[in-house]
């Protein structure tokens, strides 16, 4: 049962303000300059944002997942890249730290990832392993000191910022297995001894999210900074989850900012003497966007709900991201033909929330790997 607070509503509002007052005028130039928005998240730590679901004993706000949705969501209406640097911090790098890591651990990096001093990541995907958790390569071999990390890293949110990084590594079984996975912590994330970062040149979307690839040379990790136990898949499954309701709340939020603008670019278009929205082919477009739309944001709502609870959330929430990033795509898709040749043109943020709406397809899984999931759940295959 999804149960809206009047904090819900309250944090909801703000940054819906926030969203339209300080993201949406510089969202283009972020994108086109392929920059970090470093401003944003200043003001959204100052905001106390960064920190809405870590407890208040460490600096936080205590909130829980569903209100980190909101945020998350009315952030991506206006700029999809700060929306997805923001869920990695909270819903991968966060999340990990809150839910596996011991009271030593918590007590040593909760309270910097609270205020924004430090930015969070996760690093999973890999060239040749970017959905199969089996075909993960990257080692963490014993050191003197704690761990050794070699190998890659594709694709990392905030890869060129982060200054923590939970990373997935294997530790014992040979490749072919989700055996012998763990989760490290990597203090100072791109800046530590032994991690090349180089940047993506040009991706299609979230150009402003700081998207990188990851060379990890002998990365160190501390004797303590395994966060939680080295026992395959199930110590990484709930930080990958959450990652992945961290998605789909991005992708909720671009398809919402698409279709609204398409459709007040509608209103006040003109074609025959009249406003484009009284066309029967607009109003079918922005009725079918709604309603998957709708239909998206209450799996996504529910998944957060459940996970709150504590309940195992792994088939809804993969339910939730499939639905989100498919209503996304259709609703970008949707805008840009609405504003038919200025849709394809980038003085108009439909074309820039199309191409986020794609790569938030990619992040989190692929559409393919959840139907997989969803389908597996309900005949009772294992893993």
């Amino acid at each position: 049962m999804i149960h809206f607070t009047e904090d819900h509503q309250d944090i909801r509002d703000m940054v819906a303000d926030f969203s339209d007052q300080e993201l949406a005028p510089a969202a283009e130039a972020l994108d086109e300059g392929q920059g970090f928005p470093s401003e944003n998240l200043a003001k959204l730590a100052e905001l106390g944002m960064l920190g809405v679901t870590v407890p208040e004993e460490f600096g936080g706000t205590g909130a829980d997942s569903l209100t980190a949705v909101l945020l998350v969501e009315e952030l991506a209406r206006s700029c999809g890249s700060t929306a997805a640097v923001v869920a990695a911090h909270i819903f991968d790098a966060t999340h990990a730290v809150k839910t596996l890591g011991s009271p030593e651990q918590k007590a040593r990096w909760l309270p910097g990832l609270a205020t924004g001093e430090t930015l969070g990541t996760f690093a999973i995907a890999e060239e040749s392993a970017e959905s199969d958790a089996g075909a993960l390569g990257t080692r963490a071999n014993r050191a003197e000191s704690g761990w050794s990390l070699d190998g890659g890293k594709r694709g990392v949110v905030n890869g060129q910022r982060a200054g923590f990084a939970a990373v997935v590594a294997r530790t014992g079984e040979d490749s072919g297995s989700t055996r012998g996975l763990g989760l490290f912590a990597i203090e100072g994330g791109a800046a530590a001894a032994g991690v090349g970062v180089a940047a993506e040149s040009c991706p299609l979307g979230m150009r402003g999210a700081g998207l990188a690839d990851w060379r990890l040379d002998g990365a160190m990790v501390a004797a303590d900074g395994l966060l939680g136990a080295e026992d395959g898949f199930p110590s990484i499954a709930p930080v990958l989850e959450a990652s992945r309701l961290g998605i789909a709340a991005v992708a909720l939020g671009l398809g919402r900012g698409a279709i609204t603008y398409a459709l007040g670019y509608a209103s006040e278009r003109k074609a025959f003497g009249r406003s484009i929205d009284r066309f029967g082919a607009i109003r079918s477009m922005v009725a079918e966007a709604a309603t998957g739309l709708e239909g998206a944001r209450l799996l996504v709502y529910r998944a957060a709900t459940l996970l709150d609870q504590g309940s195992s959330v792994a088939r809804e929430i993969s339910m939730a991201k499939l639905a989100a990033t498919r209503a996304a795509y259709a609703a970008s898709k949707s805008a840009v033909q609405i504003l038919g040749g200025n849709g394809y043109s980038r003085e108009y943020p439909v074309e820039r929330m199309f191409r986020d709406a794609e790569c938030a397809e990619v992040l989190g899984g692929s559409d393919s790997l959840h139907r997989m999931l969803v389908a597996r759940a309900l005949i009772g295959e294992s893993r």
